[in-house]
């Protein structure tokens, strides 16, 4: 192989693996604020939970987890100036966060269709007020 070739393999490789490494993380942060809400809500809804738009994707959900995903990347990026064999670009945060945002809008368009459908979206529990066992105390 020639070396260019394995240089570009390299790049796109290493590209790749920004975009969609931001990517998970901004969906984490999505699927953290989902659950944590769900959590604390679920015992004060008189509906199931997970059956609407709303339970499964909210814009304050998707906009933390777009802006904690540029601002690591942009934290990551800072450190690599400081390592002298590495060299930080403002690029690579435009990248990353270009990964949090494809992320958000793929799980808002899941979300949509799984609320159209009636189904609950993956990693939510579609529970009743009748069927939910109480919590233990404290």
């Amino acid at each position: 192989m020639q070396p260019s070739l394995i240089e570009q393999l390299n790049a796109v490789l290493r590209k790749t693996g920004h975009f969609l490494g931001y990517a998970i993380l901004s969906a984490l942060v999505l699927l953290a604020l989902r659950n944590t809400n769900r959590d604390r809500l679920c015992k004060l809804l008189r509906r199931p939970w997970g059956v609407r738009l709303h339970d499964s994707w909210r814009w304050e959900w998707a906009l933390l987890g777009i802006f904690l995903t540029a601002y690591t990347a942009a934290l990551d990026e800072f450190h690599q100036t400081c390592i002298p064999s590495r060299t930080g670009r403002w690029q690579d945060v435009v990248l990353d966060t270009c990964g949090a945002v494809a992320m958000q809008v793929a799980i808002y368009l899941l979300s949509v269709r799984a609320s159209r459908s009636g189904k609950s979206p993956a990693g939510t529990e579609v529970r009743s007020a009748e069927t939910r066992a109480p919590l233990p105390p404290g």
